[in-house]
């Protein structure tokens, strides 16, 4: 055996202790990992007003950063995808930075931010499912359900105390900015579980995420999210085998979901008056002055064809006063928000975008689409990261599944 000699081992001592070994890229790798974990539980907290960056915004941020710039990953998106995606980012960057330089209102340079980083969200999602496959999705349906169970503690204890000291009817929040946040972000979320599920039927993650789901969207009493969810609800059971047991797990737990997502309720009285049958019609019976096609802005469609072809840009809506909807800012509509931005052009790309995504997808995969596109409606959802997060992993379970890694 050889001998080292002590100078030698004194040497190799002082180089490790000035110059320490560099991290290997598996550690780094697993370090975005568990990033992007806390931010799929993290993204709950909407601490800031709406339309705003969040905390676990700039968590995603240090996932994005390794991913995108190839530090530790190599991006694995199809040429067509990314040309795709180029294209899109680069036309509405043009039609806002435009509008920018008319009018100087910085809600277009906001807007080029928010598409920037969901679309380097997508990216992200997509490399750390190809990159760590069984291991990555087994990993976020945990942290989903996680967020799901978090959720409908935190709703459970704020509606609580929020019907204790004005009893009534009561659209539950969360730890979300609006009723209507609440409800989108839980059936995108149901939707990323469906589509992350294994087996042909359904199991007990997926049975615990849909009473979740259940109760968070009943106690916003979002029509738009009931929407959503039926539709969701109605796509993921049919078809699919139910063991028997499942199915009466589903049953008993719908009760409850239904039964505690309208009874906050301070006394007997307040419960005949104010239980589910009465806050149901009365929510159902609500008639707003944005309850409309004109009060949601879909009237600026033929009010101001101008912009059809080019897009008018997102901000400065002051362009837009008068008419029905004379208070409206926003175009509270994901594909008609789409179509009057970026018009035609922009437009086709983004559907040529998600056709894309989903077409090598089952047909069911495909409709769970619809259950955000039925909130998105009366309501703008493409600014939310969750949704292009639920892209990408329908993007990414298609191609591991035509590789036959799951």
């Amino acid at each position: 055996m050889a001998l080292v000699a002590p100078a030698a081992v004194s040497q190799v001592v002082t180089d490790e202790r000035m110059h320490p070994p560099r991290p290997s890229w598996a550690s780094l790798q697993g370090l975005v990992l568990v990033l992007f974990l806390g931010y799929v539980v993290g993204d709950i907290f909407q601490v800031f007003p709406s339309g705003n960056p969040q905390p676990s915004d700039f968590l995603m941020i240090l996932v994005v950063g390794p991913v995108v710039t190839g530090l530790a990953f190599k991006i694995c998106e199809s040429h067509r995808l990314l040309v795709l995606l180029a294209v899109l980012l680069f036309w509405i960057w043009q039609i806002n930075l435009t509008y920018y330089m008319l009018y100087g209102d910085t809600h277009f340079l906001m807007t080029n931010a928010y598409f920037l980083f969901n679309m380097s969200v997508f990216i992200s999602v997509n490399t750390l499912c190809r990159h760590f496959g069984v291991t990555f999705i087994r990993s976020l349906r945990c942290a989903m359900l996680l967020a799901l169970i978090v959720e409908v503690i935190a709703v459970l204890v704020i509606s609580s105390e929020a019907t204790l000291r004005e009893p009534g009817l009561y659209r539950s929040i969360g730890t979300f900015q609006d009723p209507n946040q609440l409800a989108y972000w839980a059936i995108l979320t149901l939707c990323g579980l469906l589509v992350l599920k294994p087996q042909e039927g359904l199991g007990g993650i997926e049975i615990a995420g849909m009473a979740a789901t259940t109760y968070l969207v009943l106690s916003s009493l979002s029509r738009s999210g009931t929407l959503g969810l039926a539709i969701v609800l109605l796509v993921a059971l049919s078809g699919l085998r139910i063991r028997a047991l499942w199915l009466a797990i589903l049953a008993c737990a719908a009760v409850p979901a239904v039964v505690l997502s309208w009874s906050y309720v301070r006394d007997l009285d307040a419960h005949v008056n104010e239980g589910a049958p009465a806050q149901i019609v009365s929510r159902l019976g609500e008639d707003d002055r944005d309850d409309n096609l004109a009060g949601r802005g879909y009237e600026r469609l033929w009010r101001f064809p101008e912009y059809l072809i080019l897009g008018a840009g997102e901000g400065a809506y002051s362009r837009f006063r008068g008419g029905t909807a004379f208070e409206q800012t926003e175009f509270h509509s994901s594909l008609g928000n789409i179509l009057f931005s970026y018009g035609v052009v922009g437009f086709s790309l983004f559907c040529g975008f998600l056709w894309e995504v989903f077409r090598r997808s089952p047909w069911q995969h495909r409709a769970y689409l619809l259950g955000p596109l039925a909130w998105g409606v009366f309501n703008y959802g493409f600014r939310f990261s969750t949704f292009w997060v639920f892209l990408a992993v329908v993007y990414s379970m298609a191609f591991l599944r035509s590789e036959s890694r799951w």
